[in-house]
């Protein structure tokens, strides 16, 4: 798996510390929110890394093919925030930056990770400042993007992204790509689809066979980051590895020991109904007091520390970053955003749900779990999600002063 981050990597950041508002993470960059950005560094660190572990074996030749084995667990395409496999590059999506010109001239794109797998056509023209930017990113034809559309001029650059709907020969591709400019010599092309077939068994790896590796960072930094930034379809690969972890390929059954271990804490299993990791699909069901026990509860176990330490603090970092500021709540407390909203035919939103969920430490000293939670508020734009995100951190700055 490989994110991009400031370390080598393939699998996220070294420290995944992720981006704090009015910066939102690339994979909402095509949902009308505004500030989606490139996160740090080289995204294809992680193979390069491994490319360069192959060449210092003495590989100088691979005259075989080269297969990338996805076959940790089954990719599913059944969760809202898209197709979840076992091989990311770049979060599998390609990121096109958009920069505007002079008026009426074309903007300029750029894009990556760059490989062979894509070419990127330009076809954004710069309007006048007063204008609208307005992007798409679309694949006509395989392996083929187009960037189409406008963007107002002296506009800071806009991000669109196209997930890659291939990723194990997506990753082939970069790989091969990775090892020839470690000066490793590869005959099979580096495109085309992966020969998957051509794997041995599972079980047939050996230790000795390893000739480059990378090192994940330790679980607690994936959880940071997908916390901080609200990372869906991090939350859904947890659900992936979460299935693994109990003998399964079958990334639903990652939702069964979810469940488990909230039933552990003494939760009743009939207040909480998971649906995805993320918790975007609207069938999903949490009770407000099943949530804020868990987090008291949480808090006792092994893994308390590291879920406290990941959740956005308000007024610093993550989707809390630019939240009360100046409030004197700023920094005493930890909470997790979490939000659902949907456009009607008639150009209407609705939130169908906004919530605030974490700890905060009291002015008078005490630690408390929060949980505050709306449902179904009418609105005109995405705006509506963080109108009431601001209010009900004016809800927690209450409980921070009164309790």
């Amino acid at each position: 798996m490989v994110r991009p981050g400031t370390g080598p990597n393939t699998g996220w950041p070294s420290t995944a510390t992720g981006e704090n508002l009015p910066h939102l993470d690339e994979s909402y960059a095509n949902i009308g929110l505004p500030g989606a950005v490139e996160p740090p560094g080289d995204p294809l660190t992680g193979l390069d890394q491994i490319a360069a572990g192959v060449r210092s074996s003495g590989i100088t030749q691979v005259n075989g093919n080269v297969v990338v084995d996805d076959r940790l667990f089954a990719p599913y395409n059944g969760f809202p925030d898209g197709l979840i496999t076992p091989i990311w590059v770049n979060e599998n999506l390609i990121d096109a930056e958009v920069t505007p010109g002079s008026v009426g001239q074309a903007a300029s794109v750029s894009w990556r990770p760059m490989t062979a797998a894509y070419t990127v056509a330009d076809q954004v023209m710069t309007v006048s400042a007063k204008g609208s930017t307005s992007l798409q990113i679309i694949e006509p034809t395989p392996g083929h993007l187009v960037v189409s559309g406008q963007i107002a001029a002296g506009t800071a650059p806009t991000l669109v992204v196209h997930q890659v709907d291939d990723p194990a020969s997506f990753a082939r591709t970069a790989f091969i790509q990775a090892l020839q400019q470690a000066g490793v010599t590869v005959t099979a092309s580096p495109t085309g689809p992966n020969p998957e077939a051509l794997l041995p068994p599972v079980t047939s790896y050996q230790a000795s066979d390893m000739v480059g590796k990378y090192v994940s960072p330790p679980l607690s930094q994936f959880i940071n980051l997908i916390l901080k930034v609200s990372y869906n379809r991090g939350a859904d690969l947890m659900t992936c590895l979460a299935a693994v972890k109990v003998g399964s390929t079958n990334c639903q059954q990652g939702l069964t020991a979810e469940l488990a271990t909230v039933t552990k804490l003494g939760i009743p299993s009939k207040s909480v109904f998971p649906f995805d990791g993320a918790g975007s699909d609207d069938q999903g069901r949490t009770t407000p007091a099943a949530l804020a026990t868990f987090l008291r509860r949480a808090k006792t176990t092994s893994y308390g520390r590291s879920l406290s330490d990941a959740l956005p603090v308000l007024g610093r970092s993550g989707t809390m970053a630019n939240v009360l500021t100046k409030s004197p709540t700023a920094g005493h407390a930890q909470l997790k955003t979490g939000n659902r909203a949907v456009g009607s035919p008639t150009n209407q939103v609705m939130l169908l749900g906004n919530s605030l969920a974490g700890y905060v430490d009291t002015k008078s000293g005490r630690h408390v779990t929060v949980m505050i939670a709306v449902g179904n508020v009418p609105g005109t734009s995405s705006s509506v999600v963080l109108s009431v995100t601001d209010q009900q951190a004016k809800m927690v700055a209450a409980i921070y002063n009164n309790l």
